[in-house]
């Protein structure tokens, strides 16, 4: 880089969510569910040696679809043994019709793991889960 240029560095506010990784047993078909669930989503296709479908949300949240490593499901299924549900975080995605995304999940071989319910900061919520049992939730703002 000569003096005339400069290069900014990415930077956003600390403890703003930035990069969730979700790992899949089958990457390109947890692409194709994201893909049906979040059209707003953008990929962009792995180069090699990597095999890491990319992507970007419209809030400028990135992140990865990963190959499980061996054996994930069946820690997910202890995890679930133990605790009645996989103890991970959920990430949020807002969303303008719930009952839409819960077409469009179930649709592309999701489940819904709870019911429409409003949250106390007046938005509308719902627990999902992917093919590769991910856990995730949309939130609706109410008025519907």
């Amino acid at each position: 880089m000569d003096s005339n240029t400069t290069q900014t560095p990415f930077r956003l506010p600390e403890g703003v969510m930035c990069y969730v990784e979700i790992p899949a047993v089958d990457v390109q078909a947890c692409k194709s569910f994201y893909s049906t669930v979040f059209p707003t989503w953008t990929f962009t296709e792995p180069t090699p040696p990597y095999t890491d479908w990319s992507f970007e949300g419209p809030s400028n949240l990135m992140g990865a679809i990963v190959a499980a490593s061996p054996g994930h499901q069946s820690e997910i299924d202890e995890m679930i043994k133990l605790a009645g549900e996989a103890l991970v975080a959920t990430i949020s995605q807002c969303v303008d019709n719930i009952d839409e995304i819960r077409q469009r999940v179930e649709g592309a071989g999701g489940e819904a793991r709870s019911a429409k319910e409003l949250g106390g900061d007046g938005c509308y919520y719902m627990l999902f889960k992917d093919p590769d049992g991910n856990r995730f939730s949309v939130y609706e703002k109410s008025g519907r």
